[in-house]
């Protein structure tokens, strides 16, 4: 894609190097340990404000495999996911 007029500063320096905006997501999945920091996801109800916002949230449990549930969601057609953890349990999912 060649830069246009029409395109913001960093679109253009985007585009340069091949890269285009990404159209949104239809399907979101957020993953979201409870117990990490110490509860704070669950205080602040963040799978609740996910869901408002068309967000499904899976809650993990102990002993469930992140990379499979990921990969479970992308079968199921999620274009787009997220964790919400302070641990390292984001990098099993790499």
């Amino acid at each position: 894609m060649l830069p246009t007029p029409a395109m913001n500063p960093s679109q253009r320096k985007l585009s340069r190097y091949g890269w285009r905006p990404a159209d949104p997501a239809r399907r979101s999945v957020l993953f979201v340990n409870p117990r990490s920091g110490d509860g704070k996801s669950a205080r602040a109800g963040l799978a609740e404000r996910a869901r408002e916002k068309g967000i499904e949230a899976v809650i993990l449990a102990p002993g469930q495999d992140l990379a499979a549930l990921a990969h479970e969601a992308v079968a199921a057609g999620a274009d787009a996911l997220g964790m919400a953890d302070q641990h390292a349990s984001n990098a099993n999912a790499a």
